[in-house]
Formats: structure tokens, sequence, C-alpha cells
């Protein structure tokens, strides 16, 4: 089946996203210690480019796949086009902090704050989140850095 993504030695984005998706995937391949050889496949569907471009469509600029549940493999049900940038938020390594009712990255919970990752991630493991909600706060207010 033609699918029209790799042309004349030129492949489209969406085609790159796919065979990137695949290899890594793939247990024997190098550059698989985070997915292949944990574990994470590929549905068999998606094995075809062709089953990939049909559940998932084009890949807009600036977007990246995501799998909603890490410890799941790729296909329809767990996977999703997102804003790149949001894509790091998915990852088993992302420190989660609380403001208010909302659950954000911390360096995104210090830019809205206004403060420093660093300074964030200190007063968070010394205070807690609503601790170091308060100190951050309370450095804006003032100017003043007191060392956790």
């Amino acid at each position: 089946m033609k699918h029209g993504h790799s042309m004349k030695g030129r492949r489209s984005h969406t085609y790159e996203v796919w065979a990137s998706m695949v290899k890594r995937c793939n247990p024997s391949n190098k550059g698989s210690t985070y997915h292949g050889k944990i574990g994470i496949t590929v549905c068999k569907r998606w094995l075809k480019f062709s089953g990939f471009l049909k559940d998932m469509g084009e890949v807009k600029r600036g977007f990246s796949i995501e799998r909603k549940n890490n410890r799941r493999g790729y296909s329809k049900s767990n996977c999703a086009w997102i804003p790149r940038g949001r894509q790091s938020w998915n990852r088993s390594c992302t420190i989660w902090f609380k403001i208010g009712g909302d659950k954000l990255p911390l360096n995104v919970a210090a830019k809205k704050l206004g403060v420093s990752f660093p300074f964030l991630k200190k007063w968070s493991k010394k205070l807690g989140d609503k601790g170091a909600v308060k100190e951050a706060l309370r450095f804006k207010r003032t100017g003043k850095f007191r060392y956790p």
C-alpha cells in the first residue's frame, strides 16, 4: 500500500515519528534501553505505517507522540499527539508539585511562582509543597532569600 510519506528519499515527519517508535521498541536495538529492553512494544497493527497513520493521523507541527500510561506499549488506546513541551511531564523522573488544586511538574510550578527550579526543589524537600509555596511567595514579596 502506498501512503505517500516516503517519496524520492524524503520522509514525512509523521513517518519519521513512526519509524523512531518502532526502532525504540526493538529489543535488539542499542538505543532501546528505555523501551524495547523493558518490554514496551508496538501493537501489531502499528508495525505497518498504514495502520499507525489510520489510527493517529498526521502529526501537527510542534507535537509529539505520547504514551498515556508509561507502563503500556504503543497502541491507539494508549497514545495521543501532544505539544512537545508537555511530553516531558510524562516521564518517570518528573518531580510533581501541588499548587492549590493543580498538580504540575516542578519546573512549571517554579515558573508559575516566579522562582528558580533549585529554589523550589530545596524548599519542597524541607517543607513539603504547601510550605514551599508559602516560602516562594514570601521570597517574591520581600526579595529576601532564606536558606532551607
